[in-house]
């Protein structure tokens, strides 16, 4: 008589389950797309400020508040499609 310790047969090899390969990968996406998103500014803010003839500081002020709006919208969306999704 074989005694199994779980769920899976013993002689079948146990694989990886697919969710976690899917929480992996879209974690180095999302540590590569905030990388990209926002410290690519401040190696690219000198050759902005060269070809736009504006200063460091009024360009850092713009990003700023970009960045400042953004978070605003998407907590007011966000809080939006929630209370427009009823619950299950």
């Amino acid at each position: 008589m074989e005694h199994s310790t779980g769920p899976f047969p013993s002689d079948r090899p146990r694989r990886l389950y697919f969710g976690w390969v899917l929480v992996g990968v879209l974690g180095i996406t999302t540590v590569i797309s905030y990388g990209t998103t926002y410290y690519a500014f401040g190696v690219i803010v000198v050759p902005i400020s060269e070809g736009l003839a504006a200063s460091r500081a009024a360009l850092s002020a713009a990003y700023s508040l970009s960045l400042l709006l953004a978070g605003i919208l998407v907590s007011r969306s966000a809080g939006w499609s929630i209370a427009m999704v009823p619950a299950c």
